[in-house]
């Protein structure tokens, strides 16, 4: 099976946030800060949604499965 790439997830969380790609970021590994409760049963990647000027509050999280390219999470980030 071929593991979803980072490009690869930045595309599906676009296309699943109806977004221009440019709004996302991958982060490398989970920010101690963050206070996601539920977690993925397969590694995933972690893309952040960059706040828009309306928007007020904590970072906005997906968590992209590495294996099915499916959406474990979206949702705040529990860190403000």
């Amino acid at each position: 099976m071929t593991e979803i790439t980072q490009h690869d997830a930045i595309q599906i969380v676009a296309k699943h946030l109806e977004c221009s790609p440019s709004r996302l970021s991958m982060l490398p590994e989970m920010p101690a800060s963050f206070r996601i409760y539920k977690v993925a049963d397969e590694p995933s990647w972690l893309v952040r949604v960059a706040a828009s000027e309306l928007r007020v509050g904590g970072s906005h999280v997906v968590l992209v499965g590495k294996q099915s390219g499916s959406i474990h999470y979206d949702g705040p980030a529990g860190d403000e």
